[in-house]
């Protein structure tokens, strides 16, 4: 399976999309899986439309899934932008025949309380479009309850290796819909800093994520 990832920084951090194509060959969910990325930071769905080349990179490869990720903010400041290009995004990713799945992100560390928002303004475009939407916030406030490692850097926004780590075991459990069999624990290695994730975290996360996307 191709997967192509639009965002910007939230998609880019410890650089996600190879995560989540490792995880599903480490664990031989698919063998063949692989990954694209058309992420610029700090943009929207709307600047990928007009002006990326987001929609080139659609149009140029056959991709069995694109996963689209407003900016951060969108949900809660502008989210009839986030309705309407999401949906231009999932009009244009079905007429080439893939699957749209909208990367539901996470609230800032000290705004815990706008989750609920942020999850609502994704579920109504996926559900009014048909598609599917991978609950990376909702299993952020799942793995914190839980007592599991700091999803965050000291900016309290972008991810640390851990919180791209259980986005990523989010989107083989929603794209691959698999959730029995343990993805690998072991030398997950963050690019950008060579930090190093344990194996205690990696189960926790991968657990939290199984959990959240069968809810």
């Amino acid at each position: 399976m191709k997967t192509l990832f639009i965002g910007n920084s939230y998609t880019m951090c410890n650089d996600l999309p190879s995560l989540f194509a490792g995880l599903a060959v480490a664990g031989d969910i698919d063998p063949a899986a692989s990954s694209g990325v058309s992420a610029s930071g700090g943009k929207n769905l709307k600047w990928h439309w007009h002006d990326g080349p987001a929609r080139s990179d659609i149009e140029s490869e056959h991709w069995d899934t694109v996963v689209l990720q407003d900016h951060s903010m969108a949900a809660l400041e502008a989210p009839e932008s986030l309705a309407e290009y999401g949906g231009r995004f999932v009009e244009l990713i079905r007429s080439h025949g893939a699957a749209a799945v909208f990367y539901v992100t996470w609230a800032r560390e000290y705004a815990p309380e706008t989750q609920s928002a942020i999850t609502a303004a994704y579920a109504s475009v996926a559900q009014r479009t048909g598609s599917s939407a991978a609950p990376i916030g909702p299993a952020w406030q799942n793995a914190i309850a839980a007592g599991g490692p700091r999803l965050y850097v000291d900016d309290h926004s972008h991810p640390s290796l851990a919180g791209t780590y259980l986005a990523a075991c989010v989107f083989v459990a929603t794209v691959y819909g698999c959730d029995k069999k343990l993805l690998s624990t072991t030398g997950i290695a963050a690019p950008e800093t060579g930090g190093m994730l344990s194996e205690r975290d990696s189960v926790l996360l991968q657990r939290v994520a199984w959990e959240t996307v069968r809810t």
